[in-house]
């Protein structure tokens, strides 16, 4: 990435205040003002929030800027919660395709890494076809970044020949890059001694960091005796290795120091490993020790089988016990599955399917009290009738509810919620909007509409009301003025309109009445005394006729 230093702030205001008095192009200025606010970014050095604040500050000059989309994008890659908007910006930045101080390959392959790591596998290794990597003056680690992200890529398609070939590219030309040694390393199951050797070489030369302290505790993990399980141990926390997985190296060795390293690295807050250490632990005080300490811990703790710093699954946990369980296997920031759990019982699932994230409430675990499904501007929630569907979401429930020690499993054939299933056993849907506000309330007998009311100003009170029958409507209400009273009453005949009564005084007394006989039938009462005053014909067919049968008697 390009840097430039702070001190050219001054230099670049006084130029851009200069250009303006001269009558500078507007849009010229915003652009270089933009810039100067991500020439100020040093990544290495530079506060995150300090950074992304002068992000925005780009942003605002220059909507359209790629470097300050890309520098968004790439300060908060790490943060999982927000890989969708990072990857929105990824792709506008090399959409718009306007970089001016930051190199465009630097773009291109650092989205790819999160397209790697969200499973993108197709898309990542398109995306790295669009890399100029053959340039001489290119900084070579975008050249081992990208060799990276094509190795791990195609292990992961099962793409063996470019797996290798990426592979040997990179040990070929970054000898010191552990990345393509952990590779390697984890092609074979059980690692020769030649792999310890590279493992000194890396040391001596003094390579650090992640990629290291993944190699060394991948070997730490699958090394073939418990010496050398137990170099690797030591090794790896003389680096500063912090993942708590690095105890299960030494799990089955009743070594009495495992609980207090566990503990040091926040393993209660990596429940896989916690569960993984439980079953290898031998029997005895540290296993006691272990296990008692989960009644004591609070907090996020997470499942993270890839090893890549992102989370599969998590859990939320108080004094012990689990109260969410969350599921976000392909790491995107969005959860495929979340439970919410109270008193050790579900009470809430919410599920990503084609709909979106449908939810349902439970009202005695298994069975379902209402599900909720998004629509384009509110949802369409579904109240049940009792024990009418039930879905199971842990294959065991423990007696006592699941703790931070628990295994949580879905069953086999789980697939999600049937909504058809679901309209069938809905006994109303309620249709609501943004803010939960009910705008429609639908009674259902086996799926077919019954009833229907609509709340049509906003004002929290149905104003419109129809009876069906048969799918049909039969009769209607509506409250015209909002006043809580229904001035006009609708009577259909097989689904077509019949008749209208209208009490705009809300007297009691029918003011007007409309057939549809006729071509259009409609009859006045003017002085409210029950008779018809003044009686219209073909008023829908604009051949009006008048008759006055009553008139001149009320009169």
């Amino acid at each position: 990435m390009k840097r430039s230093t702070l001190f050219r702030t001054p230099i670049a205001l006084i130029v851009g205040v200069v250009a303006l008095v001269a009558g500078a192009d507007t849009a010229e200025l915003n652009r270089d003002l933009s810039l100067l606010y991500v020439d100020a970014i040093e990544n290495e050095s530079t506060n995150v929030e300090h950074a992304l604040a002068l992000v925005e500050s780009a942003l605002e000059f220059d909507p359209t800027s790629s470097d300050a989309l890309f520098l968004r994008a790439y300060l908060q890659r790490g943060i999982q919660e927000r890989t969708i908007p990072v990857l929105a910006d990824f792709e506008r930045a090399l959409a718009l395709d306007s970089f001016a101080s930051i190199d465009r390959n630097h773009a291109v392959v650092a989205y790819a890494e999160v397209l790697l790591r969200t499973r993108r596998l197709d898309d990542a290794l398109s995306m790295l076809g669009g890399a100029d990597l053959s340039a001489p003056d290119l900084d070579q680690r975008l050249v081992a970044d990208a060799l990276a992200v094509e190795a791990r890529a195609s292990v992961q398609m099962g793409n063996g020949v470019r797996a290798n070939r990426a592979v040997a590219a990179g040990r070929r030309q970054f000898p010191n890059d552990p990345r393509f040694f952990l590779l390697e390393l984890e092609s074979e199951p059980s690692p020769s001694f030649r792999y310890r050797r590279e493992l000194d070489r890396l040391l001596r030369a003094g390579v650090d960091g992640p990629p290291m302290e993944a190699a060394v505790l991948r070997y730490a993990l699958t090394a073939p005796i418990s010496s050398e399980r137990m170099w690797a141990f030591e090794t790896y926390l003389e680096i500063g290795g912090q993942d708590a997985a690095i105890v299960l190296a030494v799990a089955g060795s009743g070594d009495g120091d495992i609980v207090e390293t566990f503990v040091r690295l926040n393993g209660y807050g990596r429940r896989d490993v916690l569960l993984e250490a439980i079953e290898t632990v031998p029997a005895g005080v540290t296993l006691e020790t272990l296990v008692a300490g989960v009644r004591q811990f609070s907090g996020l703790s997470y499942s993270d089988g890839d090893g890549d710093g992102f989370w599969e699954e998590r859990v939320t946990v108080v004094d012990g016990s689990v109260e969410r369980w969350e599921i976000d296997t392909d790491q995107n920031g969005i959860n495929e599955v979340e439970v919410v759990l109270r008193d050790g019982e579900p009470v809430q699932l919410t599920v990503e399917q084609a709909a979106g994230m449908v939810i349902a409430d439970y009202d005695r675990y298994p069975f379902v009290r209402t599900v909720t499904v998004p629509l384009s501007v509110g949802s369409n929630r579904h109240n049940l009738l009792p024990f009418a569907i039930s879905i199971p979401i842990l294959l065991e429930l423990p007696a006592d509810g699941p703790s931070l020690a628990s295994s949580l499993k879905l069953p086999a054939d789980f697939v999600g919620l049937d909504l058809s299933a679901v309209t069938l056993a809905a006994a109303s849907v309620e249709e609501r909007d943004r803010g939960g506000r009910i705008i429609q309330d639908n009674s259902l007998e086996e799926g077919i509409v019954v009833r229907s009311s609509w709340d049509t100003n906003g004002d929290g009170a149905m104003d419109h009301l129809v009876v069906y029958r048969a799918g049909l409507p039969v009769t209607a209400l509506r409250d015209i003025d909002g006043d809580g009273y229904f001035e006009v009453a609708e009577a259909y005949v097989d689904g077509r309109f019949s008749m209208m009564v209208v009490d705009e005084d809300d007297n009691g007394t029918p003011d007007v009445i409309e057939y549809a006989r006729e071509g259009g039938e409609r009859e006045w009462d003017l002085d409210q005394n029950g008779a018809i005053d003044v009686r219209e014909f073909g008023i829908w067919t604009n051949s009006v006729r008048l008759q006055f049968p009553f008139l001149e008697n009320d009169r």
